[in-house]
């Protein structure tokens, strides 16, 4: 009773017919000769033939089931496949779509951190505002000059760093701050420094274009500092602002010290990647990376600034920036 119960299918049913019907035909045959009897030779060996055919047709028709089978089997295989390959570009765009996220995530948080620094950098108590001013009164009651436009200047300086706290701001007011900014290092310099602005063929149009605020004084500074002021006879600083189809140019040169091979591969290396944490080493570090890291956030990785130099002939910093007409079209970068 436990054993199993073996099920005889059409193959064995069809098989075992023959087998019995060639018997059977084997016996009628040899009786057909021993008699002598051809009408019954011929009816044996017409079911010779029947058996042969029926064996030869279901031969075939199996041939044919594993064909079919065999392509049951392929298309299923190709079925899954093709579902395997869906679920997996699915699975890759939620992946995607969650790094996106948490990309825009971190740009902010970054972003946040990266404006505190520019203004941790910056020199912020209001109180200098009536200060300045009435040092400014002072100085012109008594006739200096040189000391109420310095004032002027650095309260005009402090307003546009402090109080107006726009993301983007007209590329003119950038260099109207960078202007404001030389004329204080000049009370301290005098004439061994100097400023030259290159607008070429860019004109007007590249005035209005607006650009991430406090890009341009913080890289004047380090010309300054850590370009001209090594060379005994002081120098030069060029700004130059170039347009292409849809980007702006700014390079900011001086022809200062220069700054080792080495060192420039480094903090390249450091600029292009705005992911990486700002390590304080001085002003002149913050400076560079927090312009190149607030650059990257605003407009994406395709922009930024690069630095190249060479020592005792003097460095370049080169921004490159999107054409930006107003606020709107920033979405669209």
């Amino acid at each position: 009773m436990g054993k199993k119960i073996r099920k005889w299918n059409a193959d064995r049913l069809i098989c075992a017919f023959s087998l019995f019907y060639i018997f059977q035909n084997l016996v009628m045959t040899g009786l057909a000769v021993y008699s002598g009897d051809w009408v019954f030779l011929l009816s044996s060996v017409f079911g010779f033939v029947y058996v042969f055919l029926l064996m030869t047709v279901r031969k075939k028709q199996k041939k044919r089931e594993r064909r079919m089978l065999s392509e049951l089997e392929s298309n299923e295989s190709k079925l899954l496949e093709e579902e395997e390959n869906w679920l997996s570009a699915e699975f890759c765009q939620i992946v995607g779509e969650l790094l996106r996220e948490l990309k825009e995530q971190n740009r902010y948080y970054q972003g946040t951190y990266a404006e505190y620094l520019a203004l941790q950098t910056q020199i912020n108590p209001h109180f200098l505002y009536n200060t300045l001013e009435a040092i400014r009164g002072d100085a012109l009651c008594e006739g200096v000059e040189t000391i109420a436009e310095t004032t002027e200047a650095l309260s005009t300086f402090f307003r546009y760093t402090i109080s107006e706290p726009e993301t983007l701001v007209p590329l003119e007011r950038e260099l109207d701050h960078v202007d404001n900014y030389f004329i204080i290092q000049k009370y301290r310099f005098g004439d061994r420094i100097a400023l030259e602005q290159i607008h070429e063929d860019a004109g007007e149009e590249a005035l209005k274009l607006m650009v991430p605020k406090l890009i341009l004084q913080p890289i004047v500074e380090n010309a300054i500092y850590h370009g001209l002021e090594g060379r005994g006879a002081g120098g030069k600083i060029f700004i130059k602002i170039e347009l292409t189809d849809s980007r702006l140019l700014i390079t900011v040169s001086d022809d200062g010290v220069g700054i080792a091979k080495e060192m420039v591969q480094k903090i390249n290396e450091n600029l292009a990647n705005p992911d990486r944490i700002i390590v304080s080493e001085g002003h002149h570090g913050i400076a560079l990376a927090n312009v190149s890291r607030r650059i990257k956030l605003l407009f994406g990785e395709y922009y930024g600034i690069k630095l190249f130099s060479v020592e005792e002939f003097g460095t370049q910093v080169i921004y490159t920036l999107p054409k930006l007409t107003s606020l709107t079209e920033l979405e669209n970068i």
